[in-house]
């Protein structure tokens, strides 16, 4: 191939940035046309499943912190010097010019892009869970949701949101043991860069005193 060079030049974020884009369309696509199931229909709830809007934006909101991670990562390096002409991924909408797309990749806001994917895939859940017969919007699901909208907006900064969105999810995780105690670390530290020493003191002793969670505490913990 002529452009094998090109390619294998390619910087990790410049495919990382493709694929973020990729998810972001499958998430308006699902949203704007959303899937009926048919009545009947054995594999009404797999096509439910990879169809839902609410599942394409989480994606596209963990991509999108992917994202913005390997570009802190590539600054530091100085891979913002690279000048490469490549050819664009087939159907792919990037800039042929490397530098230039990264100049526009460094514009952007990517935490606060992914936060407001999550947001959207919260509100798009809580519209799919209400649907008679639907599988696919599970409790696990909207957990992942919350910690990661959790996990995000420590990021920005916004630990009264943070705290918010992970309280939810600690206690939405009572029925899964190994999910409450990470979800329950998170939320300390929140809680203590928030100063919210009552919250934070309940949290710890739920998390110490409860048998079911002992087990899955390090000495370290």
């Amino acid at each position: 191939c002529d452009h094998a060079g090109d390619v294998l030049r390619r910087p990790k974020w410049f495919h990382i940035s493709y694929v973020a884009h990729q998810r972001l369309l499958m998430s308006q696509l699902t949203e704007r046309n959303q899937y009926e199931p048919k009545e009947n229909d054995s594999s009404s709830s797999d096509i439910e499943y990879y169809c839902s809007p609410s599942r394409h934006y989480l994606a596209a909101a963990e991509t999108t912190l992917i994202l913005h991670n390997e570009l802190k990562l590539r600054f530091v390096r100085n891979e913002e010097k690279i000048d490469v002409i490549a050819p664009s991924f087939v159907g792919g909408l990037a800039q042929p010019n490397i530098l230039d797309q990264l100049k526009a990749e460094k514009e952007k806001d990517h935490l606060s892009l992914a936060l407001d994917y999550v947001q959207r895939a919260l509100q798009l859940f809580k519209d799919e869970s209400s649907r008679p017969k639907q599988k696919m919007a599970t409790a696990r699901s909207n957990i992942r949701m919350l910690f990661i909208a959790g996990k995000i907006a420590m990021m920005k900064e916004k630990l009264d949101l943070a705290a918010t969105y992970l309280q939810n999810a600690f206690i939405d995780s009572s029925e899964w043991i190994p999910v409450k105690v990470s979800v329950g670390k998170v939320l300390i530290e929140c809680l203590t860069r928030l100063g919210d020493d009552p919250l934070r003191s309940r949290v710890v002793s739920d998390l110490l005193f409860n048998s079911r969670t002992q087990q899955f505490m390090s000495q370290e913990d």
